[in-house]
């Protein structure tokens, strides 16, 4: 003999069978989890789209020229802040309680805050509320600096913007001179 019989050939584990936490899951009367779907869960590369030479310049010009009026406002909401911790901090160490009275006007100069108001919420800034957007389904454009550093932060956009179906263009401007139109050190 060779194999012929019934009870020779190898156990083979069937595909359909559950795994041992499922069947572990199903004994206590819970389901197994679905796993989650993650953009980079494939073998499949989205290449970035990159902008060609002149049209750089000019996203360029166009994102600086609509981030002007909200720069001011981004730069006071940052000092406004800082302001209220050091002053909160200074209240603690005094061991005082007192609530201050001097309040900074809410209103920013009538419609113009508005519309400042309107393009903050409009806006997504950093690599956490770029993916949080997309993954919302928020974002109607993404772009990202060709030398963010390091490469690896930025490597699930394109496949997860097209996940999203949401465009995504590189543009050659540096992250640190990106970084000088939004008041940080440096952009992605």
């Amino acid at each position: 003999g060779g194999g012929g019989g019934q009870g020779s050939s190898p156990a083979v584990k069937k595909k359909n069978s559950p795994s041992k936490s499922a069947q572990r899951a199903r004994t206590q009367g819970k389901k197994k989890p679905l796993p989650a779907f993650k953009a980079t869960d494939t073998e499949y590369v989205v290449p970035f789209q990159r902008l060609q030479g002149g049209d750089v310049s000019g996203a360029f010009a166009k994102l600086v020229e609509a981030y002007a009026p909200m720069r001011d406002s981004v730069m006071r909401q940052r000092s406004r802040r800082r302001i209220e911790r050091v002053k909160a901090a200074k209240r603690r160490r005094e061991g005082s309680v007192e609530e201050d009275n001097d309040e900074d006007s809410s209103e920013e100069g009538g419609e113009a805050g508005a519309d400042v108001a309107r393009m903050r919420q409009s806006v997504c800034l950093g690599l956490n509320q770029v993916t949080r957007g997309l993954e919302k389904g928020e974002l109607s454009l993404v772009l990202v600096c060709n030398d963010a550093s390091p490469a690896l932060l930025t490597q699930h956009l394109p496949m997860q913007a097209a996940a999203a179906k949401v465009p995504l263009c590189a543009i050659g401007v540096t992250s640190q001179r990106l970084g000088g139109v939004f008041g940080a050190a440096s952009a992605l």
